[in-house]
């Protein structure tokens, strides 16, 4: 590789880093091409870039970024997959791609400055993810206000039926009489 395509190489990394908030390093070695590929299309689907680099490439661009955490983290032949905000998709697609080819492991990762072990990757695979722990925690602060809103309806709609009923019951008297 050329000095020119390594600097080009490592101003796109560094760009990268410095979007992203979740980092894991992975080992690959035993995998097929194809199947590194197939991991690569799955990341695809939710966002995620992942790349084989030199890693005195990586250490290079990791320089200002939280990702240089990760710094003595970085030796023999890693992968790095970058994801912005959430950590657990990653893992849900690191982890169910590990089952099929043990060959993979994950290393090392980072998640909004701080440095996660494997197994705590593993652990985030397990869990839900950053939308649908909004959508339940909005769910949740919803409820009351809809309650609220139904009770402060009923009210009235009481007091219309009561109403009626006293209408009815005079009109059935007023026949009788």
């Amino acid at each position: 590789m050329k000095r020119r395509e390594k600097e080009r190489i490592v101003e796109e990394l560094k760009e990268k880093f410095a979007r992203s908030d979740v980092a894991v390093l992975t080992r690959f070695t035993g995998l097929k091409v194809s199947e590194i590929n197939q991991l690569r299309n799955d990341f695809k689907k939710i966002s995620v870039d992942y790349h084989v680099v030199k890693n005195t490439l990586v250490r290079r661009a990791m320089e200002g970024t939280d990702i240089a955490l990760l710094r003595e983290h970085i030796q023999g032949p890693l992968a790095i997959a970058l994801a912005q905000r959430d950590v657990v998709p990653v893992a849900k697609v690191l982890t169910s791609f590990a089952k099929e080819h043990p060959q993979l492991k994950i290393h090392v990762g980072v998640a909004q400055g701080r440095v996660m072990k494997a197994e705590e990757i593993e652990q985030a695979a397990t869990l839900p993810g950053r939308d649908e722990l909004v959508a339940k925690l909005l769910f949740l602060l919803n409820a009351p206000v809809v309650q609220l809103m139904s009770l402060l309806r009923e009210i009235p709609g009481k007091l219309v039926r009561t109403l009626a009923a006293i209408q009815q019951q005079k009109e059935k008297s007023g026949e009788e009489d």
